[in-house]
């Protein structure tokens, strides 16, 4: 083998799970970390009895996958057909997926949020959303928080999108509580930590560390960058009484 194809095989097979596997045939999971992508990854995962792409492990070909999936999805979205949104509060990933003493070296919690360096900058979570709001493709959008209170409706949407058997996704869901153990500790074994064992207990968990007027400030950075009508579209049960 020509060395050109040594490092073209090579580039090929690089892991991307910022910006997607270029798997434009598949529909696209995009959702800014600690969102429970790994468990919606899971959840189709073990309905369709196909792989899908999860940032640790991949079939170099990408042979044998059901989606693609990508944190900064807002990058290639418009190169596939079909796309997955999935939100949680971004007061509650971003502060999980951060951590509070990193927000805190910061001057303030706007600087912070602008800050496009950093791992994962908090506008990535904005432009998923806004690639995805014009996107003219077929296209869902999951809430975590839907997910976690009622499980059933959001896993017979994405199984219906997907095309998956509903009669194997209502079967997954009266073993939910089991299945969801299952994906919290596939997830540790993979070296992150997890703040809950049961469905409902993450949620707020995070956001609840934060002060009134850091919530707000979250709240009016959303607000700002992506536009109230927009806001108020995908994230306006996220705001703080106090806003």
């Amino acid at each position: 083998m020509s060395l050109i194809k040594k490092i073209y095989r090579n580039l090929s097979r690089k892991k991307d799970v910022f910006t997607g596997f270029r798997r434009y045939d598949l529909p696209l999971l995009m959702s800014y970390s600690r969102s429970g992508t790994n468990l919606v990854s899971y959840i189709i995962s073990t309905i369709s009895s196909k792989a899908v792409p999860d940032g640790f492990t991949k079939n170099p070909k990408g042979k044998g996958y059901i989606i693609d999936r990508a944190h900064n999805g807002s990058l290639r979205a418009n190169q596939y057909s079909k796309l997955i949104l999935l939100l949680r509060n971004y007061k509650d990933c971003i502060v999980r997926h951060h951590g509070l003493d990193h927000i805190h070296k910061y001057p303030s919690l706007k600087r912070f949020l602008i800050d496009k360096k950093q791992n994962q900058p908090p506008v990535w979570y904005a432009s998923n959303i806004m690639e995805f709001h014009k996107f003219t493709g077929d296209k869902i959008i999951l809430y975590y928080e839907d997910l976690m209170t009622n499980p059933e409706d959001s896993i017979l949407k994405l199984s219906s999108f997907l095309d998956l058997e509903i009669d194997v996704a209502k079967e997954f869901i009266k073993d939910i509580d089991k299945h969801y153990l299952t994906s919290v500790n596939r997830y540790i074994e993979k070296g992150h930590e997890s703040f809950t064992n049961k469905l409902n207990q993450a949620i707020g968990v995070h956001e609840s560390k934060l002060e009134t007027h850091e919530k707000i400030a979250f709240d009016l950075f959303f607000e700002d960058i992506c536009g109230t009508e927009v806001y108020n579209q995908y994230l306006i049960r996220y705001r703080d009484e106090n806003s």
